[in-house]
């Protein structure tokens, strides 16, 4: 049936014949264009074998694979929102904590991603505000790291670091400081594990009004929230889940 609506019962008869005439009739003129004939409807239905091949076999195998993609890509998603509540939960208790209004942590990566740490860029990837403060995440993407040197340079990842605008900072810090709109800030370094070299992230509390105390952000409880905070950041950057 499939192939009398392919090529026609005219087409099959006219091969029949011709496989009946050159036995009959070995004409060589006649049996060569009989046998041009069959050549091109061989080749027809050669085609033919190849598209219900492909049809058959291939077609449900690039399905499967585009089953697959969608899945996986799906699923990066889901993990990526996961990430993002958890680190940011946390960044809301430093918040409250430390009565910032903005808390914000700065991945350095080489522009395309952090799990092979290369010190070039940072961008600012999670984030904790108080209603009616502007968000920094479109803001600082993909910071040279030129640009960060002078407070990386007197920050650790030991302690935090408050800087004030009134204090004897650099021409750069306070240019930074005005631009962002900000009275005072506190930093820290966010290592990898324990080793303290291997540094992969920046957490500042940011004050539009008002300065922050020193002594404040040696409470046990802003401590034991920033340890939670660079154990989450190690298992993002060694790609291995959180939990639940």
């Amino acid at each position: 049936m499939l192939l009398t609506q392919q090529f026609g019962i005219s087409d099959l008869e006219s091969l029949r014949d011709a496989t009946s005439s050159i036995s009959q009739n070995p004409n060589p003129s006649t049996s060569l264009n009989y046998l041009l004939k069959a050549e091109v409807i061989t080749g027809l239905l050669n085609t033919l074998i190849i598209i219900i091949t492909l049809t058959k076999f291939i077609l449900p195998t690039v399905k499967t694979l585009d089953k697959l993609l969608k899945s996986s890509y799906t699923l990066l998603i889901k993990s990526y929102i996961k990430e993002v509540k958890y680190v940011e939960d946390i960044l809301e208790n430093i918040l409250l904590l430390t009565k910032a209004d903005r808390v914000c942590v700065g991945v350095f990566h080489n522009g395309d991603n952090w799990g092979s740490f290369h010190f070039l860029k940072m961008s600012i990837i999670y984030e904790a505000t108080k209603p009616g403060i502007q968000s920094f995440k479109k803001r600082f993407q993909a910071v040279p790291i030129e640009n960060l040197l002078t407070e990386i340079k007197n920050i650790t990842s030991t302690e935090f670091k408050v800087f004030t605008y009134s204090e004897d900072l650099s021409q750069g810090c306070k240019q930074h400081m005005d631009a962002s709109g900000l009275s005072s800030i506190a930093s820290r370094l966010i290592s990898k594990g324990e080793n303290e070299d291997n540094i992969i992230a920046v957490i500042n509390c940011h004050k539009v009004t008002g300065n922050f105390s020193g002594a404040a952000f040696s409470e046990p409880d802003i401590e034991r929230e920033f340890n939670r905070l660079c154990w989450a950041l190690t298992r993002i950057n060694e790609s291995k889940a959180l939990p639940d």
